[in-house]
C-alpha cells in the first residue's frame, strides 16, 4: 500500500511504481533470456534431427543391403544344392545304364532298378543334409551381419530419437517461459502509467 502524504494530499505511489517497474524488467530480461534458450534449443533440435534422418536412412540402407545379401545367398545355395543332385542322379543313372526317364534303356533290369532307388534316395537325403547345414551356415552369418553392422546403427537411432523428445519437451517449456515472460512486460508496461490521486 502507497503512503498518504498529508501534506499535500496525494498518494505516494514510489514503492507501488518500483514494483511495477521491476515486473517490467523481470518480464523483459526474462523474455530475453527465454527467447535465446528457445534458440539455442532449436539450434540443437535441428541437428540432431539432421542426424537422426542420416541414420534412419543408413539403418533402411543397411537393413536392406543384408536382407538381398542373405535371400541372393540362400538363392545361390538352393542353386547348387539342385545341380549337385541333378548331376550325381544323371551320373548314377549313365553308370547303371537307366534313362532320364527312370525305365531301363534295354530290358528291365531289377537289380539295376533297384540299386538306382536305393542310391538316389541316398543322394537326395545327402543333399538335403548338406542343404540345411549350410543353410543354417547362412542364417548365422547374417544374424552376426545384423549384431555387429545394423544393430548399432539401430541404438544409434534409437538415442538420437529419444534426443529429440527431450528436446521437444525442453522447448515447450521454453516456449512457455517465452510467452509468460512477454505477457509480464506487457502488463508491466502498463503499469508503468503514472497514477495520482489528488486531494481537495
Amino acid at each position: 500500500m502507497g503512503k498518504t502524504n498529508r501534506l499535500y494530499k496525494y498518494e505516494d505511489t514510489t514503492t507501488n511504481t518500483r514494483i511495477r517497474k521491476m515486473g517490467f524488467l523481470l518480464g523483459a530480461f526474462g523474455k530475453l533470456a527465454a527467447g535465446r534458450r528457445k534458440r539455442d534449443i532449436q539450434s540443437q533440435l535441428m541437428r540432431v534431427q539432421t542426424r537422426l534422418r542420416r541414420a534412419t536412412k543408413q539403418v533402411g540402407i543397411m537393413d536392406k543391403q543384408i536382407a538381398r545379401a542373405e535371400q541372393q545367398a540362400k538363392n545361390q545355395l538352393k542353386l547348387a544344392a539342385n545341380s549337385a543332385s541333378q548331376q550325381a542322379l544323371q551320373k548314377l543313372q549313365e553308370e547303371l545304364g537307366i534313362s532320364s526317364g527312370g525305365s531301363p534303356a534295354g530290358e528291365i533290369d531289377q537289380n539295376k532298378l533297384y540299386e538306382y532307388n536305393s542310391k538316389s534316395s541316398m543322394i537326395t537325403s545327402n543333399k538335403d543334409a548338406w542343404y540345411a547345414t549350410q543353410e543354417q551356415m547362412i542364417a548365422d552369418y547374417f544374424e552376426n551381419l545384423r549384431d555387429t553392422q545394423l544393430e548399432p546403427l539401430k541404438q544409434e537411432e534409437e538415442l538420437l530419437q529419444m534426443e529429440q523428445d527431450q528436446l521437444n519437451s525442453q522447448l515447450q517449456l521454453a516456449e512457455a517461459d517465452y510467452d509468460a515472460c512477454k505477457q509480464m512486460e506487457k502488463d508491466g508496461a502498463k503499469n508503468l502509467k503514472p497514477e495520482y490521486t489528488a486531494g481537495g
